[in-house]
């Protein structure tokens, strides 16, 4: 047989499978032995080595920062222990006995002793190895403030990864060890110790990922539960969280589901950002949990105006001008929209995103919130995703905007809530919302690739219906004229159609296409419904629709002035001019 390294012929001794001959696979085992000689060294000098005061100093202090937290509240216990914290990483046996203690207070229903004055002490000294020490360490541990969730995520990533690189070490001083014939594994067979070694590296690949793998069974016995439970509640009707007032859409999308990842597009001038606005605050008013908003286009004070006046329906402009004091209806509508306000303020986060603000930053921040209101449910709103930054650069937008979507979709799915991103479009893709295009956009034109309608689980595309927002103007217009009022001051108002492009598990039969009115200069959006097939009786719609906007007060008209702009007023005199 002719060795791989040297080319020589050499005899192979039985039973063995071996490309090398005597001589040269001595020689390779002398350059491993170097190699691991070499790298243990390094790692004794530096991280693992046991007598680095600072290194251990630095560890017990995140180890106990993450023990203060998990001591102080609830919530953080349960997500440390979901996240794979345990006993085995602590680098004390005080740590590990006081992190066994609160595992076993989780696993059980008393978690909510734990707040009780001396309830754990009480605990920690009934324990066979309680000793001074243990109790100086708990003592230490409790003086420390109390820590945000996502410092003790950092903290937790830290001592996980200084775990596996000390089991990699002891690992790999153990096969040192078998090659030189030493220690307690010496007398083992080759395959039996590499069958050793696949094993603890699988136990330690499992302590390192977050969250273990369950059977598809425990799912079942969850959906068995919910099914006999519903034989006494009754249907649920929405699956996701209530969005208010947007009934049809609700419906459609069966609410904004956990886990799911929504795609908002359009042209500018079509209200997206106003509606995601709307969807946010119904969200936080109706269903009580935390709602972050995140912004790289405005600054906070003014998307917090644009908020105060959708509650007010009192144009931004005039909100931020005018003394209301001086109007009594301004007042009025003033004072209703701050308190629509107080329905959903303590809720609602208005973050204005920086480049700093990265989606791992975000879900640090979701985790706080989380651990705030003591609860797992949340939900993010991003406007919008070409503006958000990353921990990288990339030469190419196309594989940016990709890389964003991947990762709020995976955000989506980590903190179990709903994720609600805006995409800008090209200019292609704008301009086909033109009254004379004759079609309309989609996720294909989305700015950077349309490629992310694959990450996402339902797309809403905001077009302009421009026959029946022509319909309404002309009616708005007739209406000014029949109350005497100036036919070319009415309201700005558009009908825009939200197209569901895609949308994952929709209720069976449903319409794809959701009207709205979009007050442009209030701000706001009002459902209509779902749109029909054909529009053979826009006319009486559009007529009904008139009729309860003036009913609700959501328009009113302008009294006429004398001036150019109304001198085809039928009330003002004819004036015939002559050569």
């Amino acid at each position: 047989m002719i060795c791989k390294n040297c080319k020589k012929d050499f005899k192979p001794v039985p039973g063995k499978k071996s490309e090398l001959c005597d001589t040269c696979r001595d020689i390779m085992y002398k350059n491993i032995k170097q190699v691991i000689e070499k790298d243990t060294k390094v790692k004794k000098s530096e991280a693992i080595n046991p007598d680095n005061d600072s290194i251990v100093e630095e560890t017990i202090n995140m180890e106990q920062v993450i023990l203060k937290g998990m001591m102080s509240d609830v919530f953080v216990l349960d997500k440390c222990i979901q996240l794979g914290m345990n006993r085995f990483m602590f680098s004390s046996k005080e740590g590990a006995a006081i992190f066994e203690e609160l595992e076993d207070i989780s696993s059980s229903n008393i978690k909510g002793k734990l707040q009780e004055s001396n309830f754990f002490l009480k605990r920690l000294k009934e324990r066979e190895d309680y000793s001074r020490k243990m109790l100086n360490y708990y003592n230490e541990t409790m003086e420390r403030n109390t820590p945000r969730f996502s410092r003790i995520l950092v903290y937790m990533e830290i001592i996980k990864d200084r775990y596996a690189k000390d089991e990699l070490f002891k690992a790999a001083e153990s096969i040192h060890e078998y090659l030189r014939g030493e220690g307690k594994d010496k007398d083992l067979k080759l395959i039996e110790f590499i069958s050793q070694k696949s094993k603890d590296f699988r136990e330690l690949q499992k302590e390192r990922v977050k969250k273990d793998i369950q059977k598809i069974k425990n799912e079942l016995i969850v959906i068995a539960r919910e099914v006999e439970e519903r034989k006494k509640s009754g249907e649920i009707k929405i699956i996701g969280h209530d969005i208010g007032d947007f009934k049809d859409l609700c419906h459609a999308l069966s609410g904004l589901r956990k886990g799911f990842l929504y795609g908002i597009a359009g042209a500018p001038r079509r209200g997206k950002t106003t509606l995601m606005l709307e969807l946010a605050t119904n969200i936080a008013a109706i269903n009580k949990i935390p709602v972050l908003f995140y912004t790289w286009e405005q600054t906070r004070k003014n998307l917090t105006y644009r908020l105060l006046a959708k509650e007010c329906r009192i144009n931004p402009d005039v909100l931020q001008r005018k003394k209301l004091d001086t109007d009594p209806e301004l007042e009025k509508r003033f004072i209703l929209g701050w308190r629509n306000m107080e329905r959903y303020m303590d809720y609602f986060y208005l973050v204005e995103g920086s480049k700093d603000d990265t989606i791992e930053r975000i879900k640090a921040h979701a985790y706080n919130a989380m651990q705030d209101f003591d609860t797992d449910d949340i939900a993010i709103f991003v406007d919008y995703i070409q503006k958000m930054p990353l921990g990288q650069e990339y030469n190419s937008e196309k594989f940016k905007v990709e890389e964003i979507s991947t990762r709020l979709k995976g955000l989506s799915l980590e903190l179990n809530c709903p994720v609600i991103a805006i995409s800008s479009l090209t200019k292609e893709g704008c301009n086909l919302d033109t009254a004379n295009s004759g079609e309309r956009p989609t996720m294909y034109h989305c700015k950077g690739s349309g490629d992310i309608e694959y990450d996402l689980d339902a797309a809403i595309i905001l077009a302009k219906d421009w026959d029946d927002s022509k319909e309404l103007q002309e009616q708005l217009r007739q209406m000014a004229i029949s109350m005497k009022k100036d036919p070319n001051k009415i309201p700005k108002i558009d009908i825009v159609n939200l197209h569901l492009d895609k949308n994952r598990d929709a209720p069976e039969g449903i319409s794809s296409i959701v009207q709205t009115l979009f007050f442009i200069e209030a701000n706001k959006f009002v459902e209509l419904g779902f749109k029909q097939g054909k529009e053979v009786f826009r006319f009486r719609k559009i007529e009904k629709i008139v009729k309860e906007m003036l009913k609700e007060g959501f328009i009113s008209f302008s009294d006429p002035e004398i001036s150019k702009t109304n001198l085809n007023d039928p009330d003002l005199p004819q004036i015939s001019l002559r050569r």
